[in-house]
């Protein structure tokens, strides 16, 4: 619990509870155990600690290829416990920290930045302060289960939250 820095209900349909740790590095170390969750969907979100990219006036750090490492674990379906790339989760994780930034909401630090884009990047909050002023961030999902993708996180103008992404076809057919 002491790793928690900020936690939410992000339901934009699914139901997920939302809970940021310090870094990906604490995300991707998570070992959580299914039989102990009981029906609770869990999204998880740590910024990648190579945040100077976040910071716009620095146009000479090359950006690595992610903002946030994102897992999903989905206990009732044991076959599948963490999904690879989970669209529902991203877009409620993008309407927390991007929408939610704009007031502060519950009573953390996330918010306290954006509105003047000013970041030390000296924790989880500057990261998420960053991107909120940039309005989207890239995350990172499916790496611990050897399944990686890379979803882009946006916002527009009336305040709504767009996910996106490359795909692959894997398989093509006919059901009949």
């Amino acid at each position: 619990r002491s790793e928690i820095l900020s936690h939410a209900w992000c339901h934009n349909g699914p139901s997920w509870r939302g809970v940021m740790l310090g870094s990906a590095e604490k995300v991707l170390a998570l070992r959580p155990t299914p039989e102990l969750m009981g029906d609770m969907d869990v999204g998880v979100i740590g910024p990648n600690i190579n945040l100077t990219h976040l910071n716009q006036s620095n146009s000479e750090t090359a950006p690595p290829p992610f903002d946030f490492e994102v897992r999903a674990f989905v206990p009732q379906d044991m076959s599948n416990f963490e999904d690879p790339v989970t669209g529902s989760l991203n877009a409620a994780l993008g309407q927390w920290l991007l929408a939610a930034n704009d007031t502060g909401r519950d009573g953390d630090e996330l918010g306290d930045r954006k509105k003047t884009g000013e970041a030390e990047f000296g924790s989880a909050s500057d990261a998420v302060a960053a991107v909120a002023a940039r309005g989207g961030y890239t995350a990172r999902q499916g790496t611990v289960i050897g399944r990686e993708g890379l979803v882009n996180i946006s916002s527009d103008a009336a305040g709504g939250v767009w996910v996106g992404g490359q795909c692959s076809t894997c398989i093509d057919g006919t059901v009949v």
